[in-house]
C-alpha cells in the first residue's frame, strides 16, 4: 500500500482537529443561538440591549451589540458570531464598528473558562476578569474615537459568508440560516487552522516570537517569563497559562512575573488565530492586531510601574490568590 502524500495527511489532520473544535463549540453555540432567537421573538432584545446601552455608548456602538459582546464574554467568539445576525443585520455595521466590537471580543471572551485557567496560575480571578472587561471597554473607546476622528473605515462591513437571519423571523427559516451559519463557522475554523499550520511550517510564529520579546522586556518582565508569555500571545491563553502553571509548580517564576505575564496574555492572546476570526467577520487588522497589541503594551507598562514598587504583602492581597503564596505572605506569624 502506498503511503498517503504528506499534504493530504496534513489536511486530514487539520480536518479532524477542526471537527473536534467545532463539535465542542457547537454545544455552546446552539443553546445560545436558541436563547437569543427566543428573546427576539418575545421582543426582549430592546430591553436587554438597554442594559448595555451605557457601555456601548462609550465605545460608539449600537446597544444591541452589547448582547453580542456579552455572548462572547460568557461563551466564545464563535458563539458571538453565531448570534450576531439575529441581533443586528450585518449590513448595518461599518468596518470601524465591527473592528471595535471585534477588538472588545478579542480582549474579553470566554471569561468563566479562561478566568479559571488564569486563577490556576495563582492570579486573582476577579482582578483578571476586571482587567479584561475594563481593557475591552478602554480599547474599544480609543479605537472608536480614532476611527471617527479620522473618518476612516466607515464603509459597510463585509460579512457575506455569514448567513443573515430571515426577515419573517419564522423558526424554520431561522433554523436553515442557523445551520448554514454553523457550517460556515466550521469552514472558517478549517481555513484558519490550516493557515496557522502553514504559518508555523514557514517559520512565521518564530519570527513573531523574536519581534515580541523586546516589548515584553521593556515592561520589566523577567527573562524566564518572556518566552512563555510570547507563546501565549501567539498561540493562546491556554497554551501560555499551561506553561506558566508548570513553572509555578516548580517555583521557578517570581510572583510579579506570573502576574504580569498572565495579565499581558489575558489582554492580548492568539494574536494571529483569533484576529483572523474577527477579520473574517469584517473587522480591520489595524484594530484587531496592531491596535490591540500596542494598547496592551501601554496598559501593561503602566501596570508594571504600579506593581513592582508595592510591598509583597500588598501585592499578594490585591492581585493574587492563595495558590502558591509564600508562607510568610499568606499567613503572618501567630495568625490562626
Amino acid at each position: 500500500m502506498s503511503a498517503v502524500p504528506r499534504p493530504v495527511a496534513a489536511l486530514g489532520s487539520v480536518a479532524r482537529d477542526s471537527l473536534r473544535v467545532w463539535w465542542v463549540l457547537l454545544k455552546l453555540m446552539v443553546p445560545t443561538m436558541i436563547l437569543v432567537k427566543l428573546a427576539a421573538d418575545f421582543g426582549a432584545i430592546p430591553y436587554i440591549a438597554a442594559a448595555f446601552a451605557p457601555v456601548m455608548a462609550v465605545v460608539g456602538l449600537p446597544p444591541e451589540l452589547g448582547i453580542v459582546w456579552a455572548t462572547a464574554c460568557l461563551t466564545t467568539i464563535y458563539g458571538a458570531a453565531a448570534v450576531l445576525p439575529t441581533v443586528m443585520p450585518a449590513d448595518q455595521l461599518t468596518v470601524a464598528q465591527m473592528t471595535v466590537l471585534g477588538t472588545m471580543m478579542l480582549v474579553a471572551h470566554s471569561l468563566p473558562l479562561e478566568g479559571r485557567v488564569c486563577q490556576r496560575t495563582g492570579t486573582s480571578f476577579l482582578v483578571q476578569t476586571a482587567l479584561r472587561l475594563g481593557g475591552a471597554v478602554l480599547f474599544g473607546a480609543i479605537l472608536s474615537a480614532v476611527y471617527t476622528g479620522l473618518d476612516v473605515l466607515q464603509q459597510p462591513a463585509n460579512m457575506a459568508w455569514l448567513p443573515q437571519a430571515p426577515a419573517d423571523g419564522g423558526w424554520l427559516a431561522w433554523g436553515i440560516a442557523a445551520v448554514e451559519s454553523l457550517a460556515m463557522i466550521l469552514a472558517v475554523i478549517f481555513v484558519i487552522m490550516a493557515g496557522m499550520r502553514l504559518l508555523d511550517a514557514v517559520g512565521g510564529n518564530r519570527l513573531l516570537t523574536r519581534l515580541l520579546q523586546p516589548l515584553l522586556r521593556l515592561m520589566g518582565m523577567g527573562p524566564q517569563a518572556v518566552p512563555l508569555t510570547v507563546i501565549g500571545v501567539v498561540l493562546g491563553l491556554s497554551y501560555g497559562s499551561g506553561l506558566i502553571i508548570r513553572e509555578v509548580d516548580r517555583g521557578a517564576l517570581p510572583r510579579r512575573d506570573v502576574f504580569l505575564s498572565i495579565s499581558f496574555m489575558a489582554l492580548c492572546h492568539s494574536l494571529i488565530e483569533d484576529s483572523l476570526i474577527i477579520i473574517a467577520m469584517g473587522g480591520d487588522w489595524t484594530g484587531v492586531v496592531l491596535g490591540r497589541l500596542l494598547l496592551t503594551v501601554v496598559v501593561m507598562t503602566v501596570l508594571a510601574r504600579i506593581v513592582h514598587p508595592l510591598p509583597d504583602r500588598t501585592f499578594e492581597r490585591l492581585f493574587m490568590n492563595r495558590r502558591g503564596r509564600p508562607a510568610a505572605v499568606a499567613a503572618p506569624a501567630g495568625a490562626a
